[in-house]
């Protein structure tokens, strides 16, 4: 089942449970805080991972979100 979830951005945290990257907030050491903030512990043998995958995550998502930008100025360009 995780490997299908993998691909929508969930991420083992602790071998008890997978969490979605878009909804944490925060990561402070061995410790996840949800957007509602819910705190988690991240178990040691899944943080090298949880770490990885959360820095992929925010790579991907702001590059979108650069492009976008860019592609919105682009055409307020030419408006005038």
């Amino acid at each position: 089942m995780y490997e299908q979830l993998k691909e929508y951005n969930f991420v083992y945290a602790h071998n008890s449970y997978i969490v979605n990257l878009k909804y944490i907030k925060k990561r402070v050491k061995e410790e996840i805080e949800l957007m509602n903030g819910e705190t988690l512990s991240v178990s040691r043998a899944r943080t090298a991972e949880l770490k990885k995958r959360m820095v992929e995550y925010m790579e991907t998502k702001y590059e979108k979100i650069k492009v976008l930008y860019s592609t919105k100025i682009d055409q307020n360009r030419y408006k005038n």
